[in-house]
């Protein structure tokens, strides 16, 4: 989900460690599968729904760095795909950074994110000149961020809960909050 971007599994694991997850709320809806490749650097495939009427995916690449024994912080690029039909109807490409915090240690691991993001689309546009109406194709930035703020309860060997919290705002106007739950499975 969207309100999960961080790509920190809170306790990194051993290189070659994959986990997927599926999460539920408001709006967000989502699938994800992260590999470690090394130590320090995980890949990250999203595809999330808002309500189902917007749909992103995305890769994320993060590197993970330790602050001290107990927290990590982990900056991350992304690259993916936004698709909005309605009203506010935006499509096209977008990349994205985040940075996370979190414990690795924790019994119950809560991870605080900073990210942002920018989708290039292309508008149609209108102009009247006299009797003759000219069309033509604008392209738009659209600019969004957020700071999500989630707690993973690990049960079971491979199993976690997630509960997850997120205030953001897209291209200058406040959106509505998250609110979500989650699994995760290590395999």
């Amino acid at each position: 989900m969207i309100w999960f971007l961080p790509l920190a599994l809170m306790s990194p694991g051993p290189v070659g460690d994959t986990e997927l997850s599926l999460r539920t709320g408001f709006p967000w809806h989502g699938l994800g599968a992260a590999h470690r490749v090394s130590p320090q650097i995980e890949i990250d495939l999203r595809v999330e729904t808002a309500s189902f009427a917007r749909w992103e995916s995305r890769v994320e690449a993060g590197y993970t760095l330790p602050l001290g024994t107990r927290w990590q912080l982990q900056p991350a690029l992304s690259l993916g795909y936004g698709d909005q039909r309605g009203e506010l109807s935006v499509q096209g490409p977008q990349i994205g950074g985040s940075l996370s915090l979190s414990c690795r240690i924790c019994r119950v691991r809560p991870t605080l994110t900073l990210w942002g993001r920018e989708l290039l689309t292309v508008r149609r546009t209108e102009r009247l000149e006299g009797d003759e109406k000219t069309t033509g194709l604008k392209w738009q930035g659209l600019s969004s961020w957020a700071v999500d703020l989630e707690v993973l309860i690990p049960f079971a060997k491979r199993w976690g809960f997630e509960a997850a919290f997120r205030f953001s705002e897209i291209d200058g106007r406040f959106a509505i909050p998250g609110l979500g739950v989650g699994l995760r499975r290590r395999l």
